[in-house]
């Protein structure tokens, strides 16, 4: 991974755990599927005129989004611990 990925002045708190994940298994971070989901309904097959329009589409598209949404995208069955 980037060096930026593995910060070695990191603090954690006593009560988190960090867990490297490996590199090019977004299957493993569920927030790769939000980001797909947004990227499907603000940019794909689109094009804008100006980049206010294209600002505009993405803050429309995440002021829609509510908690059972993100959740239902994000889930994964086989991430439960």
């Amino acid at each position: 991974g980037a060096a930026w990925h593995k910060g070695t002045h990191l603090v954690v708190p006593a009560n988190i755990e960090i867990m490297i994940l490996p590199p090019y298994c977004p299957e493993l971070n569920p927030v790769e599927k939000l980001w797909q989901f947004l990227k499907n309904r603000t940019i794909k097959n689109k094009i804008f005129s100006t980049l206010e329009e294209l600002e505009q589409t993405l803050i429309e598209t995440l002021n829609a989004l509510t908690r059972q949404l993100i959740a239902s995208i994000c889930r994964t069955s086989y991430l439960l611990f």
